[in-house]
């Protein structure tokens, strides 16, 4: 029901975020960023203070590795949920619940991080990360809506 695409520009450093979905309100559940610092989606059952908490991992200076275990460890719910995090350095890591509804998953490269659940299959996200690659010279903000759109075109949810 929910896709996404979080990356950091490689020219600039800059940190993004794109979801599309169905439900409403999801800008308030499952991005969030500050600037320098980096980038986290919360998806499937999204608890938005584990996106809080998120950000202030990396304002200790944890890694998205170390993020992303630590929301895990202190979680009970983990298993129903989706966690994306790219931290200032680039360094991105992810992480799909076993209870999330099929087909759920994800892909994680440098710089990027490709994750959805209730897709109509994996070739959603690999439609995500060709159409954040196909004009690298565009603008940031463009290549995270290129990427949303090849999702879409690829059947999405």
């Amino acid at each position: 029901m929910t896709f996404t695409v979080i990356a950091r520009c490689p020219t600039s450093g800059r940190l993004g975020i794109a979801t599309a979905t169905r439900s409403l309100a999801v800008g308030a559940r499952v991005p969030h960023i500050a600037p320098r610092l980096g980038a986290a989606a919360i998806m499937a059952i999204a608890d938005p203070r584990l996106g809080d908490t998120a950000l202030k991992l990396l304002a200790l200076g944890y890694k998205a590795p170390g993020v992303i275990d630590a929301l895990v460890n202190a979680d009970p719910q983990h298993e129903y949920r989706q966690l994306g995090v790219i931290d200032a350095d680039g360094f991105a890591a992810a992480r799909t619940g076993t209870h999330n509804r099929d087909w759920a998953g994800h892909h994680v490269r440098d710089g990027l991080i490709a994750l959805g659940n209730v897709l109509v299959g994996e070739h959603v996200l690999d439609a995500i990360e060709a159409g954040y690659a196909q004009t690298p010279k565009a603008a940031f903000e463009e290549r995270l809506m290129q990427a949303l759109e090849a999702g879409r075109d690829a059947g999405g949810q």
